[in-house]
C-alpha cells in the first residue's frame, strides 16, 4: 500500500531475484507458520493481477522439493559424554548433522555413536584441528581443518549408516577405541511434515 508503480514493480523484481530459479532453493518463511521455514524456488513467473491506487496484488506459485519445514532457530545438542537428548521442535524423524572433535591416530582408532541403537562409527585419521562432519541429509562425511580446508572422509565410515533423531526422547551413546572424543555437536535439523 502507498507505494508508486515504480515502487511495486521495484518490489516485484526484488522477488523475482531472490527466487531466481537459476539460484538454488530460497528460504521461505511464512508469517503463518513462525519460527519454520521451508526451502522453495517460483514455480511460474510472477504477474500482476491489478493496480489499484498504487496497491498491486500478485499471485506467486512456489515449487518445494523437500515437503518439510524446518525449526528456526534449531536444536543444538553439545555433548562429551552417552546422555539423553530431548528434540522438543518437529513432529518427525530429522537427519541431523553430527560434528565430531577429538583425536584419531590412524584407521586403527575409532569413535562410535549410537542414536537409539542405530550405531554410527568412524575411524581415522583426525587430527585435534579438524572437526569430522558427518551429514545424515546429504550422506556425507567430511574432514574441515581449522584453515578451512576439507577433505573427503567418507571411506573413513565403518559402515554407512547415518543416524536420524526422533521427536522427543534420544538416547546418545559415545564411545572411542583407542582414540578420544573431546566433543560431539549435533544439529538437530528438527522438522514438521
Amino acid at each position: 500500500p502507498g507505494k508508486t508503480d515504480a515502487g511495486l514493480l521495484a518490489l516485484k523484481d526484488a522477488l523475482m531475484g531472490w527466487l531466481n530459479p537459476d539460484n538454488r532453493l530460497c528460504r521461505l518463511a511464512l508469517d503463518s507458520e513462525p519460527g519454520r521455514v521451508y526451502f522453495a524456488r517460483i514455480r511460474d513467473g510472477i504477474s500482476y493481477e491489478r493496480i489499484v491506487r498504487n496497491t498491486g496484488t500478485f499471485k506467486v506459485l512456489f515449487f518445494c522439493p523437500d515437503p518439510f519445514a524446518y525449526a528456526v532457530p534449531d536444536e543444538v545438542f553439545s555433548l562429551t559424554s552417552s546422555a539423553a537428548v530431548v528434540r522438543n521442535k518437529g513432529n518427525c524423524d530429522s537427519a541431523p548433522l553430527y560434528k565430531i572433535q577429538g583425536t584419531l591416530a590412524g584407521n586403527e582408532e575409532s569413535v562410535r555413536i549410537t542414536v537409539n541403537g542405530e550405531r554410527l562409527e568412524v575411524r581415522g585419521p583426525l587430527s585435534a584441528s579438524e572437526t569430522l562432519e558427518v551429514d545424515a541429509r546429504d550422506m556425507t562425511a567430511k574432514a574441515v581443518s581449522a584453515d578451512g580446508a576439507v577433505r573427503n572422509a567418507l571411506g573413513q565410515m565403518a559402515a554407512l549408516n547415518f543416524p536420524y533423531l526422533k521427536p522427543g526422547a534420544n538416547t546418545v551413546t559415545i564411545g572411542a577405541d583407542g582414540g578420544t572424543l573431546s566433543l560431539l555437536t549435533v544439529e538437530a535439523r528438527s522438522r514438521w511434515l
